[in-house]
């Protein structure tokens, strides 16, 4: 059974769930077939070990058919009949668990079978509770405007017109305000995220009605409602090229305790803020970098850390947060951040993260030998963690006079970044930028060439998005002295 698509299902199940799967399957209202229940009965002494030997086909078959000849096909049709019922059970779980289909379906059901005082005690009920909700995000505009469209046919099937002067109930837009409403949100929810990832990855999409929606949001009074006025923010700032304004009402929303954003909009919202300072070396009277930590520290008192508390630190956020405070020379804060945080690392990816990050702090403070041995810990798990790793060894071998080793390491450096298709062309070319300037850097090292060494440095402040930047320009200036 362990290879079967039940145990796959079942694996997955705590073992609170599995026990109120096994109310499920013992609800005549669900089941009937009592086999069902025996096979239950028998996977429950096991669970979750589904490599038991009491769970293979020829012991199922026993328990349930004691005394009778084994029958594969028997026994499939059982596991592929208790696996429709296990799915049944997650449709079930699910809809129980989002109240906003659960008052969608009920009120449906209520006004299809004319069911009207109980259907309006359900409207003013759910009408009191959407109001109070902090976050007026898409569901609560769907299920406003399903709830304004049951109203509506109920009032067009009654409507009785005894003077000209009576209008139906049903004439009004209350359903397709909220039915636009919804859709913006939806969209530009989805869009947002695709704008976010192709800044990253070599992909290049067509957003269709991203203009139309666009004009028609410039007339709004976005304020009203805060999520669209985030999103709408947040499309705006892709949209012109990180343009000031954007980040700054996007900043103001983020430090409004009064927001109403959710944990997962907060923590995109973040990741938004963390991008624009990257790629821009300076806010209108104040610096990127003490903006992209004040924004990290606001993360971490609030915990934003993940799209909520239970869910693992993405591994790239926990980097971004060291290399932040590690910039203004906040070592210390580093080193607590990465102990203090790296359990909620997933496990599979703990230790990477930890001494990649470690390396970095003795990369810091000069302990180069001992980035080496942090460094030599790290898995290159993904492209975006390669291309990191190849930096930093990059200038760990350069302020150690590892020349050969460095020559090497920036000729496999370029030909990565030249054959991987995955990177985007921005950060290729912020890339590109590095392994250019250090290569000329390596050169002009020992002839110490004045108006060379100028001339690069030049070269480099026209390129301010270039990886490790600061890094560089430290290292001429050390040579122009």
């Amino acid at each position: 059974m362990k290879n079967s698509k039940l145990a796959s299902l079942l694996s997955k199940l705590s073992l609170k769930e599995f026990k109120e799967f096994g109310k499920f399957v013992k609800s005549p209202y669900f089941n009937s077939n009592s086999n069902i229940i025996s096979l239950y009965e028998l996977i429950a002494k096991a669970f979750p070990d589904f490599d038991s030997p009491k769970l293979v086909k020829e012991n199922i078959y026993e328990h349930i058919y004691p005394g009778e000849k084994y029958n594969d096909s028997t026994v499939r049709g059982l596991l592929a009949a208790a696996l429709k019922l296990a799915e049944e059970f997650l449709a079930v779980h699910r809809l129980r668990e989002n109240e906003f289909a659960y008052k969608e379906f009920l009120m449906s059901e209520l006004c299809d079978r004319k069911i009207f005082d109980l259907f309006n005690i359900h409207l003013k009920k759910n009408r009191t509770e959407l109001e109070n909700l902090n976050t007026k995000h898409e569901d609560y505009f769907y299920l406003t405007y399903k709830m304004e469209t049951l109203i509506n046919s109920i009032d067009s099937k009654s409507y009785i017109p005894l003077t000209q002067k009576d209008v139906p109930g049903d004439i009004n837009t209350k359903d397709t305000e909220s039915l636009i409403n919804y859709f913006l949100i939806s969209i530009l929810k989805r869009y947002n995220y695709l704008l976010t990832k192709t800044g990253s990855l070599n992909v290049s999409l067509e957003l269709n009605f991203m203009d139309e929606m666009i004009t028609y949001l410039e007339k709004a009074n976005l304020r009203e409602i805060p999520i669209l006025n985030f999103h709408y923010n947040r499309a705006m700032l892709y949209k012109s090229n990180m343009e000031e304004k954007y980040f700054l009402e996007l900043r103001r929303i983020f430090f409004d305790k009064k927001n109403s954003l959710d944990e997962s909009e907060l923590y995109n919202l973040m990741g938004v803020l963390s991008n624009y300072c990257v790629r821009k070396n300076n806010i209108t009277g104040e610096e990127a970098p003490v903006a992209q930590y004040e924004i990290y520290k606001y993360a971490i008192e609030n915990d934003i850390l993940a799209l909520n508390p239970t869910e693992p630190i993405n591994p790239v956020l926990y980097s971004n947060i060291v290399a932040a405070s590690l910039y203004l020379g906040k070592t210390d804060e580093a080193v607590e951040f990465i102990e203090k945080y790296k359990d909620r690392i997933a496990p599979e990816r703990r230790e990477s993260a930890v001494n990649f990050n470690l390396a970095k702090v003795h990369f810091k403070n000069k302990n180069y030998n001992e980035a080496l041995s942090s460094l030599a810990l790290v898995q290159n798990e993904d492209v975006f963690y390669k291309v990191a790793i190849k930096n930093l060894y990059a200038m760990i071998y350069y302020e150690m006079n590892l020349v050969e080793e460095l020559i090497l390491l920036l000729d496999s450096y370029k030909s990565f970044l030249q054959s991987n298709v995955v990177l985007g062309p921005r950060l290729k070319e912020n890339h590109n930028n590095f392994v250019s300037a250090l290569t000329k850097l390596l050169k002009l090292k020992d002839f110490k060439d004045k108006p060379e060494l100028e001339y690069l440095k030049h070269e480099i402040n026209l390129l301010p998005t270039t990886v490790s930047m600061d890094w560089l320009i430290s290292k001429i200036d050390s040579l122009l002295k």
